[in-house]
């Protein structure tokens, strides 16, 4: 049995691709156990449910282990707001998602201490996308480019 989703389509039009249920477990398994990911995380994801990223980074693998899951479109006001009141221990996040965040007045002052692990990826990473999110408390910030 397979499953058809798609790429996020942050650097490129979103791309189709089939993958096994197998890999998609083999995969979502890995996150677990990497991001130590547990029932007592709480889970923000902003990606939309046709994705991969969302089967094998986010959603999928905080459905594993029962972790708290909060789903969002990603509107970078609501962010903030959800952000704040969820207090999530992982989140993952790409260089689009900064780059309209920036330009809000509440990010700058976001208070993300909260984050033990953040993933990014879908194109190369800067030193300063990592120390944005490093100032702000974010605790590890791990480059999975290419892991979908």
């Amino acid at each position: 049995m397979s499953l058809t989703l798609f790429t996020s389509g942050s650097t490129d039009l979103p791309k189709e691709i089939t993958h096994s249920w197998d890999f998609i477990n083999q995969c979502a398994d890995r996150s677990v156990k990497e991001i130590q990911l547990n029932s007592n995380d709480r889970v923000l994801d902003v990606f939309p449910g046709n994705t991969i990223a969302h089967y094998t980074v986010t959603a999928y693998p905080a459905r594993i282990v029962k972790s708290q899951l909060y789903i969002a479109n990603f509107d970078p006001y609501q962010y903030i707001d959800l952000f704040k009141r969820i207090k999530p221990t992982y989140i993952s996040l790409i260089p689009r998602h900064l780059e309209v965040l920036k330009r809000t007045k509440g990010f700058a002052y976001l208070d993300m201490s909260c984050v033990r692990y953040m993933v990014t990826g879908s194109g190369k990473i800067t030193q300063e996308f990592i120390d944005i999110f490093r100032d702000q408390g974010v605790q590890l910030v791990a480059n999975w480019y290419g892991m979908t």
